[in-house]
């Protein structure tokens, strides 16, 4: 009887670690109903800004970006990086994604939904920033042909996402984790 060199991480914090935020960022599209915020005051990207993309709304941006994302691990960031904006974050998740395609690897998930998206309250780089709630679907993914296979449990996490707007269009700045034990909720 053979035994699988499968491990398995406790949900966030040891995921987040491991793989950086680009398997805790997997993601999907929402179905709950959410309001829609008015186009925030135009703020121009700086030099280099892959093309923004045109929607009407933050929060049509944020659950595109969110299903770009989720599509992303299935090895083409192309779409992901066009509308990750001057986000370094989001550029440090693709490459992994990419390395991990490159030695052989895998990721498997059906992605993020994402729960609820609200302005973020009043404080520094506050412009454009909003607080976005996922539950992500548990993951499994191998980080080379002889990795062996992990997986992560999936469930509740907060991010602020900061957005710049130039001509109409959306792009990504800026994303970070909320802490579980934050207020920003």
């Amino acid at each position: 009887m053979t035994t699988s060199a499968r491990r398995t991480f406790p949900f966030p914090a040891t995921a987040a670690l491991l793989l950086t935020s680009a398997l805790l960022l997997t993601g999907c599209g929402a179905e709950e109903p959410v309001p829609k915020f008015a186009p925030a005051p135009t703020v121009a990207p700086s030099a280099g800004t892959p093309t923004p993309v045109d929607e009407k709304s933050a929060e049509e941006f944020i659950r595109r970006w969110n299903d770009e994302q989720r599509d992303m691990q299935k090895g083409d960031t192309s779409k992901y990086r066009q509308i990750a904006g001057d986000c370094e974050t989001c550029m440090k998740a693709a490459d992994r994604i990419d390395e991990i395609y490159a030695s052989g690897g895998f990721v498997k998930t059906d992605g993020r939904k994402v729960r609820s998206i609200k302005p973020s309250g009043p404080s520094e780089n506050a412009e454009n920033t909003y607080v976005v709630e996922v539950y992500s679907s548990p993951t499994s993914y191998r980080e080379s042909s002889q990795a062996p296979e992990e997986s992560l449990n999936g469930g509740v996490a907060t991010y602020r996402l900061q957005l710049s707007r130039s001509a109409g269009k959306w792009a990504v700045q800026d994303i970070w984790t909320v802490p579980r034990d934050s207020k920003i909720r």
